[in-house]
């Protein structure tokens, strides 16, 4: 009498078992990402021109440089730098759009380069895609972890626009992180 028990437990528990095995496919996907480098200017920075003329033009170009100090936790792989903000409506995309502090309207804007750029310097191209400003010069001293970073603006001004006196402000958001 044990064993027919015995067979017909086993049966059952072979019969339930049997009911309850499903193969499952577990997909597991997600992003890693490194911290970008912090920025060693506080809250933000200025770059000043100081003064342009109302007939500037673009074949002599006025620039304005900073050096920014990083202090980058994860500095393994390669850098890269983005910068984003409002193009310039009529210039290329690449193009901050700066305004009067009067009105939105505006004839000129800022490109920015990594270094100088009559020497070497590379274009940043503005917004979008974080990794697609790979930093090749603007590096000019300082460790790994805390590298010096030469970011100049150049003024560049629509042709077909009138240059109106007052003072112009842009603002832009810039991030360096290592991939």
């Amino acid at each position: 009498m044990k064993r027919l028990v015995y067979v017909f437990c086993i049966f059952i528990l072979t019969f339930i078992n049997q009911g309850w095995a499903t193969d499952i496919n577990v997909h597991i996907s997600g992003n890693v990402i490194f911290p970008p480098c912090k920025l060693s200017i506080g809250d933000g920075f200025e770059i000043n021109i100081n003064k342009i003329s109302e007939n500037y033009n673009n074949e002599n170009p006025v620039a304005g440089g900073k050096i920014i100090v990083l202090n980058c936790g994860y500095y393994t792989g390669t850098p890269y730098v983005s910068i984003d903000g409002d193009s310039l409506p009529g210039a290329p995309s690449h193009i901050l759009r700066l305004h009067r502090l009067s009105d939105e309207e505006s004839a000129i804007g800022v490109e920015f380069y990594q270094g100088y750029p009559g020497n070497g310097g590379i274009k940043i191209l503005l917004g979008g895609d974080p990794y697609k400003n790979k930093i090749t010069s603007g590096f000019i001293a300082g460790s790994q972890s805390q590298p010096q970073f030469l970011l100049t603006a150049v003024i560049f001004r629509l042709a077909d626009k009138i240059l109106l006196p007052g003072r112009y402000v842009g603002t832009a958001t810039m991030t360096i992180s290592y991939l």
